[in-house]
C-alpha cells in the first residue's frame, strides 16, 4: 500500500473518530437548539482556526499570505467552485436530515443516511465516469449491512420523512463526490474554509427563516458547540478533504462510515452504554468493509 493512501486512509480515519466521538456534545446540544443554528453556530468556529493556520503555513513557505495559494485564475476558479458546492451539498444534507427526524426515528435515519455509501459508487459511475471495482462494490454493501444491524431496531417502513432522509443521503453523496473530484486541484484547507464559510451563510438562512435562536439557549451548550465547532468542523471536514486527495471515492466513504462505529464506541467508553450483539455484529462488518476497501490500493502497491 503506498505512503500517500496510508496518509490518506489515516486522515479520514481520525475524521470520522473525531465525528463519532463528537456525536455525545451534538446530541446534548440538539436537545436545546435546532439544526440550522447549531451549524451557524459552529461553522465560523471552523473558520476562526483554520485561518490562522493558513496564514501560519504561508509564512513558513515564505510566501505573502493571500486568499488564494497561486496566482492562477483557474485555480481560483476551482477552489470556489470545489468549496461553494460541497458546502451546499452539506448543508442541504442537514435540512434535510433535520426535517426527517421530525417523523422518522434517529435510527432510522443515521442508516438511511449511511446509505450513500452505495450512492457515491453509483452517482461516480453515472456523472463522474469513475472506475469502481469489485471489491469496492462489496466493501460498500457489506458495510450497509453493518449500519443496518447498528441503528435498525424496527420494522421498516416508508413515510415523507424517510423520504427527506433519502434525499439528504444523496446529498451527502454529492458532497463527498464534490470533494473527490476536486481535493487533489485545490488547497485542502482554503477548500474547508469555503465550504465552512457557504455553510454559515446558508444556515444562518435557513435558521431565521425555519428556527427560533435564542442566545440563552446558545450559551447554555456553548462547551458543546466549541467542541463540535473546533474538532468536528475545522478539523475533520479538513481531513476529510485533504485525506480524499489519495483514496477513492467510494473507499472514503466507506472509511467515513466508522463514524458510528466511534459513536457507538463513544456511548459504550463514556455513557456506559452496553451494546447489544446485533450492534456488535454491526461494527464488525463495517470494520471488514473498510479492510476490504484498501485491497486495491495494497495491489497496486504490490504491482
Amino acid at each position: 500500500m503506498g505512503n500517500k493512501h496510508i496518509l490518506g486512509f489515516l486522515e479520514l480515519f481520525t475524521a470520522a473518530l473525531i465525528w463519532g466521538t463528537s456525536f455525545i456534545a451534538q446530541a446534548g446540544a440538539a436537545k436545546v437548539i435546532e439544526a440550522f443554528t447549531f451549524n451557524a453556530v459552529r461553522s465560523p468556529m471552523g473558520i476562526v482556526i483554520l485561518i490562522p493556520f493558513i496564514m501560519w503555513l504561508d509564512k513558513r513557505a515564505g510566501r505573502p499570505i493571500r486568499l488564494f495559494d497561486t496566482d492562477n485564475a483557474q485555480d481560483h476558479k476551482n477552489l470556489l467552485i470545489a468549496g461553494f458546492w460541497s458546502g451546499f451539498f452539506m448543508t442541504a444534507a442537514v435540512f434535510f436530515q433535520t426535517i426527517g427526524l421530525h417523523t422518522t426515528s434517529i435510527a432510522k435515519s443515521g442508516f438511511i443516511t449511511a446509505l450513500y455509501v452505495i450512492l457515491v459508487p453509483i452517482l461516480g459511475a453515472i456523472f463522474c465516469h469513475t472506475i469502481v471495482r469489485k471489491v469496492e462494490w462489496l466493501a460498500a454493501l457489506i458495510s450497509c449491512l453493518g449500519m443496518y444491524f447498528i441503528c435498525i431496531n424496527e420494522t421498516l417502513s416508508i413515510d415523507m420523512g424517510d423520504i427527506y432522509t433519502i434525499i439528504c443521503a444523496f446529498c451527502f453523496a454529492g458532497q463527498v463526490l464534490t470533494i473527490g473530484a476536486y481535493a487533489g486541484k485545490v488547497d485542502g484547507i482554503r477548500m474547508s474554509v469555503v465550504q465552512l464559510a457557504v455553510s454559515t451563510i446558508l444556515s444562518i438562512i435557513g435558521m431565521l427563516i425555519w428556527e427560533n435562536p435564542s442566545c440563552t439557549a446558545i450559551g447554555s451548550v456553548m462547551w458543546e458547540l466549541v467542541y463540535a465547532g473546533v474538532l468536528s468542523s475545522g478539523v475533520a471536514y479538513t481531513l476529510q478533504i485533504i485525506g480524499q486527495a489519495y483514496v477513492s471515492a467510494p473507499t472514503a466513504c466507506i472509511t467515513l462510515c466508522l463514524e458510528s462505529v466511534f459513536a457507538l464506541l463513544s456511548g459504550i467508553i463514556i455513557l456506559n452504554q452496553i451494546p447489544t450483539f446485533r450492534e456488535s455484529t454491526g461494527c464488525a462488518l463495517v470494520f471488514t468493509a473498510v479492510l476490504l476497501a484498501q485491497i486495491p490500493a495494497v495491489m497496486n502497491s504490490r504491482r
